[in-house]
């Protein structure tokens, strides 16, 4: 119980030390995260017809991999198809996303 407990403690004060590096490399860049985060804030408030967007789009691809995957599961049993399936889920699941990120 000792060992582990020492062992978990070194672990621990390593990562400790190195958060503690990698708070004081980014902390300079702290009031430029801070302006872009109001900016992001103030032009969702100034246009919440975006979020509406996002919200429905989320909810179209939502059922529309609920669909994909009852079409993956009815072709379990060919392994060609399969793959085919896969790679089209990708393959259209990124259009998606870039059809939504354009509009």
């Amino acid at each position: 119980f000792l060992y582990s407990s020492m062992v978990s403690g070194i672990v621990l004060i390593v990562f400790s030390v190195l958060y503690m590096f990698w708070f004081r490399s980014i902390q300079d860049r702290i009031p430029f995260a801070t302006v872009m985060l109001r900016t992001a804030t103030c032009i969702t408030a100034t246009y919440p017809a975006m979020t509406i967007t996002a919200f429905f789009a989320l909810l179209l691809s939502i059922m529309y991999y609920m669909f994909f995957f009852a079409l993956m599961l009815m072709f379990k049993d060919l392994p060609g198809m399969f793959v085919l399936f896969i790679l089209m889920f990708y393959w259209s699941g990124e259009v998606f996303q870039n059809c939504v990120h354009t509009v």
